[in-house]
């Protein structure tokens, strides 16, 4: 068996800890808290293999029964690595850039890795849609829970010691920002017939529901040169017209699935019809202006 093949298990001590007044968090913040922890976690080791060679195969992270009386996040994280001979020369501990970026610090680590000295950014650990999602997550939970002070984070450093440190809500306030716009993603889809599902008035931005290859949305009208153009020209619609335009598909946070939002942002085509007066009981009713 070739040697360098040999898969190498390490464990790396990290604790997320929350100041509560009065002893509760509700169990749902505090499934969020340990979900972007371990995305948080797994940013990082992605971004230190893909951009330094530094990170490990495979990162773990299993939670280590609470003490009583606290809300301490007690974590082993648990490396995997298959060449011992790479951790022989570096040994990288992922909760010291989870603090460092918890902390709002804008520095650069330096890592000895094959007689080379590797430095890793916090701007370039940022730069992973994963690790910047989870630390706003994380860092909103706190300074929007009244009952929470400020938390603490328990990391282990080079030599094994462990070392505590408290990172107020001024500071995460300033973390909360670290959402990357990567997480919203756009999609446009160009001149798309699509089939009015209900009579539309308004020439104000509102919601239509349209039908598009039989699938039906509620989307947005959000062009405002044809806003203006229903306003000057009286124009409306009525269920089963037709219109051509450009569809937009927004989601946001991606990393975590988001639910999709949808906007009518051009329109290319539309039959002209006019809005009449007309008795409550037939004001859904359109006719064609044929002059």
């Amino acid at each position: 068996m070739d040697d360098n093949n040999e898969i190498v298990e390490l464990k790396e001590f990290f604790q997320l800890t929350l100041n509560v007044q009065d002893s509760h968090v509700p169990v749902a913040e505090l499934i969020e808290y340990l979900k972007n922890t371990d995305r948080l976690f797994r940013g990082i080791n992605q971004t230190l293999n893909e951009k330094y060679a530094v990170g490990y195969n495979t990162i773990e992270l299993d939670v280590v029964p609470f003490e009583e009386g606290s809300f301490k996040i007690p974590i082993w994280v648990k490396k995997v690595v298959n060449n011992p001979y790479v951790v022989g020369v570096v040994v990288t501990l992922i909760g010291n850039y989870v603090t460092s970026l918890l902390n709002n610090e804008q520095k650069t680590h330096e890592i000895e890795a094959n007689n080379d000295i590797v430095q890793v950014e916090n701007k370039k650990l940022l730069e992973n849609k994963t690790t910047a999602g989870a630390l706003s997550t994380i860092a909103s939970l706190v300074i929007h829970n009244d009952s929470i002070r400020d938390i603490s984070v328990t990391y282990e450093k080079k030599n094994g010691e462990r070392e505590n440190l408290s990172i107020s809500k001024t500071v995460l306030s300033k973390v909360a920002e670290y959402r990357l716009e990567e997480e919203t993603e756009s999609l446009i889809q160009t001149n798309l017939t699509m089939e009015i599902v209900s009579p539309v008035f308004s020439d104000e931005p509102s919601n239509w529901k349209v039908r598009i290859n039989d699938k039906s949305y509620t989307a947005r009208m959000t062009d405002a040169n044809f806003l203006e153009t229903m306003n000057v020209e009286g124009i409306a619609f009525g269920k089963g017209d037709t219109i051509v335009a450009d569809f937009e598909t927004v989601v946001t946070d991606v990393a975590t699935g988001g639910k999709p939002k949808y906007n009518i942002t051009k329109v290319i085509s539309y039959p002209e019809y006019t809005k009449i007066s007309m008795s409550p009981e037939k004001q859904s009713e359109l006719f064609h202006d044929d002059e």
